[in-house]
């Protein structure tokens, strides 16, 4: 992989982190970027994507964790409904065609910037 591109991709995370730890949206915003903006394959995307949420959201748990800011009965509700759709969109991935995906990726992008 040429170093620009490297470049490129880690300016995008850190871009999608910081939204993450301010707004909680850089997860909208990073495999698309990834996908259309940088040219990586969408089975590749999605799950560094995923691996990158894990630091950026454990920083920010802390940060507002220490600020008393979290709701924990919320947030544990959250993670409880969460986990198992994580297991089956993982699943996903890895079996329909990346041309559905894309396709899901790009409607997806688009009513969330609509909304």
């Amino acid at each position: 992989m040429p170093l620009s591109e490297v470049v490129w991709i880690a300016l995008l995370g850190t871009l999608s982190g910081l939204m993450i730890g301010c707004v909680g949206i850089g997860g909208v915003i990073l495999v698309p970027a990834l996908v259309f903006v940088a040219g990586v394959a969408i089975e590749i995307a999605i799950p560094a994507a995923m691996f990158a949420y894990i630091l950026s959201g454990l920083v920010a748990t802390v940060v507002f964790a220490r600020n008393k800011s979290i709701d924990w009965r919320m947030a544990s509700s959250l993670c409880i409904g969460g986990t198992p759709a994580a297991f089956a969109g993982a699943w996903a991935v890895s079996v329909f065609d990346s041309r559905l995906l894309a396709g899901c990726l790009g409607l997806l992008t688009l009513l969330s910037g609509l909304n």
